[in-house]
């Protein structure tokens, strides 16, 4: 709450203005703030909430054909800040613990897809969800590299306009135009850079 003193303020060189003051529900004086409402106004307070979200798909020990969903459809739990809220995509790092290097899509969506995407099955397209449709993100077996036998990767994105609809979640569908073989069910990770309004 924002409340003005009634005494003027002198700036010097004749300029006066209402000199304000910021006051809690009680009237007591605020004279810092540790956090902030969604969509406040500040002064003094610069730049965003970074959050690097971790991800281990559930994907299939064996192999995958061209076209499969890698991992089923996985919720980005709280990679908005606010409900509804926006940020900006700024990297993505995947590792390959079984040095697959495949091809991958990767689908971002605001909110949870029509139809739930099961791991290890053609992708399918709903025509319901262009407008959920965030980003597409493409890698490329060339943009690998091998280190101690595990394949990484990691894409600058250039920063990709993110926002979530209803929750503070995003959804993502792994597709692969390849025909990877993975050893484990956790052989894949992902790590999302999001810098958050």
């Amino acid at each position: 709450m924002t409340t003005r003193s009634g005494k003027l303020f002198d700036h010097g060189g004749n300029a006066f203005s209402d000199s304000v003051v910021i006051v809690d529900e009680t009237g007591a004086i605020v004279t810092s703030t540790t956090s902030l409402d969604p969509g406040e106004e500040h002064i003094g307070q610069v730049g965003g909430s970074t959050v690097s979200l971790y991800v281990v798909p559930t994907i299939t020990a064996g192999a995958y054909s061209a076209g499969d969903v890698v991992g089923g459809e996985i919720t980005l739990t709280n990679a908005m800040r606010t409900s509804s809220g926006t940020g900006v995509l700024i990297e993505v790092t995947i590792v390959d613990l079984a040095n697959q290097k495949a091809p991958l899509d990767l689908l971002f969506f605001d909110s949870d897809p029509t139809n739930g995407q099961a791991d290890n099955a053609a992708y399918a397209w709903n025509a319901a969800d262009q407008a959920r449709f965030l980003a597409h993100i493409p890698i490329a077996a060339a943009d690998y590299t091998t280190i101690a036998s595990q394949a990484v990767c990691t894409l600058l994105t250039g920063g990709i306009p993110l926002a979530a609809s209803g929750t503070a979640n995003l959804y993502l569908i792994i597709v692969t135009s390849g025909t990877p073989t993975y050893t484990s069910v956790s052989d894949l990770r992902l790590r999302l850079g999001i810098l958050r309004d």
